[in-house]
């Protein structure tokens, strides 16, 4: 995705305001979040203090914290399309585009992926197995 990113990035040469066409969506274990996420000028968005309601109550999309970080999101993403899509035919260009092999995703988790942290499951305190 970082390729893809890099070569649709070039495209929009002075219109690229650093904020990339990756966006990473917490919805749990931001304290885990990568540095390589977080140094970096990638934008990214923490859900993670949402807690969904009962029968769709404090439904994320009428959420008063939430619902317009989806907005700015949605609009972020439409934008950047309307730009590359004046500037590039998407369809056409990216037919060659063959994502990577699971050895080489596997080699890339490890390089970014905070290993050595034990993660508990979500809901479960930490000393529980």
């Amino acid at each position: 995705m970082e390729t893809i990113e890099s070569r649709r990035l070039k495209l929009l040469d002075d219109f690229s305001d650093d904020h990339g066409l990756i966006i990473p969506i917490i919805y749990r274990g931001f304290k885990y979040l990568n540095p390589y996420i977080k140094d970096t000028r990638r934008t990214y968005y923490d859900f993670s203090g949402y807690i969904p309601g009962k029968d769709g109550e404090n439904a994320l999309s009428t959420h008063s914290t939430y619902a317009p970080k989806i907005k700015e999101i949605a609009e972020y993403v439409y934008d950047r399309y309307s730009m590359l899509n004046e500037l590039w035919d998407m369809s056409e260009k990216c037919r060659d585009f063959e994502l990577p092999s699971e050895n080489d995703a596997k080699s890339w988790l490890d390089s970014v992926c905070v290993s050595d942290a034990k993660r508990p499951f979500p809901g479960r305190q930490e000393n529980q197995t």
